[in-house]
């Protein structure tokens, strides 16, 4: 069975940050709620946990090599481009 699960992100990143989330997870979305921040997977039950690793780049940034992209997003005036950097 899969569930739908969010998980908020850090709205005062910099840069890089860190979800635990259950193996197997696809990605959906990115999105505000309310004022928070979120992330929407879709997970497998019983998945053990795995610790992930994430980073947005702003607009004409350097993207490290082997980031996959996973969506782009808007905060306030500012574009930002999401990127899973851990291959799982």
């Amino acid at each position: 069975m899969k569930r739908v699960f969010k998980y908020p992100i850090p709205s005062a990143h910099k840069g890089k940050f860190t979800v635990p989330l259950p193996e197997g997870f696809k990605f959906l979305r990115v999105s505000f709620q309310e004022i928070q921040l979120q992330m929407w997977c879709e997970v497998p039950d019983g998945a053990k946990t795995v610790t992930v690793d994430f980073q947005t780049y702003g607009t004409g940034q350097d993207i490290a090599p082997g980031a996959k992209y996973l969506t782009t997003y808007d905060m306030g005036p500012f574009v930002f481009h999401l990127y899973q950097l851990n291959n799982l």
